[in-house]
């Protein structure tokens, strides 16, 4: 999926060729396939998306919703190029990203 669909919710920020690599600093999804690939993913926001998570297995995954729904939180802010997560207004949540840099601000909807 291209990463400008609406679908596309995460993109890899690094790829490592052993699945029992580290990620680098940061909030990174893990994808591994077998034991030679690992997928360090970030969330693909833009500010004023919104989101809410799923469990799926073991693994909690995001959506993206439309926000009159059930969404769980709204990008307040992506701040490219920066990994800080004082940036954020106090009572988001924040995903931060080392490879390439990048803070998300999220807040939770009620």
């Amino acid at each position: 999926v291209d990463c400008d669909s609406p679908e596309a919710v995460y993109r890899v920020g690094k790829r490592l060729d052993s699945a029992s690599g580290a990620c680098p600093d940061g909030e990174y999804s893990e994808l591994t396939s077998g034991e030679s690939l690992k997928l360090c993913l970030m969330l693909n926001a833009h500010e004023g998306d919104c989101f809410t998570t799923m469990a799926a297995g073991r693994n909690q995954t995001h959506q993206r919703v439309p926000c009159e729904g059930h969404a769980e939180y709204q990008v307040r802010k992506v701040v490219v190029g920066r990994q800080d997560r004082s940036l954020c207004d106090q009572g988001n949540v924040v995903a931060s990203y080392s490879e390439p840099a990048m803070t998300v601000c999220l807040m939770p909807r009620t």
